[in-house]
């Protein structure tokens, strides 16, 4: 297993967009005077993980999928870093599982330091969700519950995590707000 395979199973082009979604709902709650910088950063951290995370376990899980795309696209065929010889099966679901500890770690520092389990619901619900897409036993991707996760997950719950990041437990009214406008950017597309 290389830099060059695990970068390339990352596929960095897609990582901003979860990024983005979470900094909308940092925007959607926050004025910039009042922004908790450490939550924000942290968060930001967990959603670049988890994203990865999803990358590398679909890779490893849809692998003789991927190998029959005969004409892989952006959206099709994986990251091809597996059928390039780049990385093994294997070798991403145990980088996925390191990644996924970190997460851990994460987790309870929000437990544990700041005493906050919301923050700390959402990135396991975000872990979960991600990792399930492809990986066992949901597999949510096979199941015909591949949209919808992602909808709930990059849709609601990454811009909540973002606005729960910014303002934190005393305000809960960020929570309203983020899930209507979630909910009606997923009905329009």
């Amino acid at each position: 297993m290389t830099l060059r395979g695990l970068l390339t199973a990352s596929r960095l082009l897609y990582l901003p967009g979860g990024l983005l979604l979470y900094l909308l709902g940092v925007l959607m709650s926050a004025r910039v005077e009042a922004l908790k910088t450490l939550p924000v950063a942290l968060g930001a951290f967990v959603i670049v993980l988890v994203h990865v995370i999803t990358h590398f376990v679909n890779d490893a899980e849809d692998v003789l999928t991927d190998d029959q795309t005969e004409h892989p696209t952006a959206f099709t065929g994986g990251s091809r870093a597996i059928q390039l010889g780049l990385v093994t099966p294997a070798g991403l679901k145990r980088a996925a599982d390191a990644l996924a500890s970190c997460v851990g770690v994460v987790l309870v520092f929000e437990v544990v330091v700041t005493g906050d389990w919301v923050a700390a619901a959402l990135y396991l619900g975000i872990l979960v969700l991600g990792y399930g897409y492809s990986g066992r036993p949901f597999m949510f991707g096979r199941r015909g519950l591949g949209e919808l996760v992602t909808a709930t997950v990059m849709g609601v719950l990454v811009p909540v995590a973002g606005a729960h990041a910014a303002r934190g437990l005393g305000r809960p009214c960020w929570l309203r707000r983020c899930w209507s406008c979630s909910w009606r950017l997923c009905l329009r597309v």
